[in-house]
């Protein structure tokens, strides 16, 4: 009787949650339907290309919205160039909510508990929310992230899918600052099969562009198009303006900084060095703490490292942090421990509840100034390396940091 009791329990609670769910889908849905500023960038780019004009065209009434990825990813984006603007943000908009709901599912099947998984995935609410009204492409990375990983040989060589590995490169390569991350598995993309296959992709993205082009009855080249491309990657700072680009509504370390010592957004190149010179030091830190902890956890921090490195680590930005906080919170429930759980927990809410429409502007903009997403980053490794240590993790260097916090 007990047990029956329990499993009708456990179905209205699954019931429940599909509801619940499936609500939220069609108010995500809703609201990409209203906006999708990013998406349209996207859109109007590809319809630019089919016409035979650049896609980086940059027009005075686009205010900052131009599209800023490489060439080898205007054909990744064609069918939906075939589309009106009412069906493509539609369409995007479900694939969105499609890769969310992979990932954590994708998560579960890499040994995380439901509970962590579903606890961070409501919290991270708001993050969905502002990812998929703006038709960001950020959440195809994080789930290509996890897509791509498999547990292969001891020594970090072990390459079970290399196309895998060739997909996740490929998209990577689509923000060019978040390629730090992939240094977290360079030994398992330094092989003939992994190069082999980006090189293919890059042939024939590069003439799927030029046969467009001619088809169009236009001569542009592809000299031509790296060149617009660069131009119009540079001009965040002077079309956003210093408010945005120096504003609490980036809130990577690299911003902090730079907001911090006043620099100039137009400075460009004080951004690249202020991001590599973080990028090495937590790239350095990382490498060594992480030491002896399991593949997937060393792996989800070098994803939400090159997040917190980004020059440019917007709010919808923060999905990459998404699995690496659910592991957090999953290592720190399997310790038992309520400091590891406090940090984890932690870590999740400086993400996704400390918000203006959560907390309010005049709390959370000082925090923001501080770049506090960032810091939840931080708290979230602190969660899984102290975990490591309460359950016997027997590497020194790893036992190092946390008897040191």
């Amino acid at each position: 009787m007990e047990k029956r009791s329990r499993k009708t329990i456990e179905r209205f609670g699954w019931g429940a949650l599909a509801l619940i769910s499936l609500l939220l889908a069609v108010r995500l849905v809703y609201f990409a339907f209203q906006v999708s500023q990013d998406f349209e960038v996207y859109w109007r780019a590809v319809r630019y290309w089919l016409a035979g004009e650049s896609p980086y065209t940059i027009r005075p009434e686009d205010l900052g919205f131009v599209f800023k990825y490489p060439p080898w990813m205007i054909p990744v984006l064609l069918p939906f160039g075939w589309m009106s603007w009412s069906v493509a943000k539609i369409v995007w908009a479900l694939i969105e909510i499609l890769l969310i709901g992979y990932s954590a599912r994708r998560l579960l099947r890499l040994g995380l508990s439901r509970k962590s998984v579903l606890w961070t995935t409501f919290l991270f609410w708001w993050i969905w929310l502002a990812h998929v009204t703006a038709g960001q492409i950020t959440v195809a990375l994080m789930a290509a992230a996890l897509w791509a990983f498999e547990p292969g040989t001891p020594n970090g060589k072990g390459a079970k899918n290399p196309f895998r590995l060739s997909v996740l490169v490929v998209l990577f390569s689509s923000k060019i600052f978040s390629l730090i991350s992939l240094l977290g598995i360079y030994r398992r993309l330094i092989q003939a099969r992994v190069i082999a296959f980006g090189l293919i992709f890059l042939l024939l993205s590069h003439l799927v562009v030029l046969g467009v082009y001619r088809l169009a009855g236009s001569d542009i080249g592809l000299v031509g198009l790296y060149q617009q491309w660069m131009a119009a990657a540079a001009s965040g700072a002077a079309e956003l303006g210093e408010e945005v680009i120096r504003g609490g509504g980036n809130h990577g370390f690299t911003a902090g900084v730079l907001r911090n010592l006043q620099v100039d957004a137009r400075s460009t190149k004080i951004d690249y060095l202020v991001f590599a010179v973080l990028g090495l030091i937590f790239g350095f830190l990382w490498t060594r703490f992480s030491r002896g902890l399991p593949e997937l956890d060393r792996w989800l921090g070098w994803v939400a490292l090159g997040l917190i490195v980004h020059p440019l680590a917007w709010h919808h930005s923060f999905v990459l942090a998404f699995p690496f906080c659910a592991l957090s919170l999953h290592r720190s429930l399997e310790s038992r421990s309520r400091r590891n759980v406090a940090l984890s927990v932690l870590g999740i809410c400086c993400i996704g509840i400390l918000i203006p429409q959560v907390i309010g502007k005049e709390w959370v903009r000082p925090l923001e100034r501080v770049s506090v997403k960032s810091w939840g980053v931080f708290f979230s490794a602190l969660g899984v390396l102290l975990s490591a240590r309460q359950v016997g993790n027997p590497d020194p260097v790893a036992r190092s940091i946390t008897r040191s916090i």
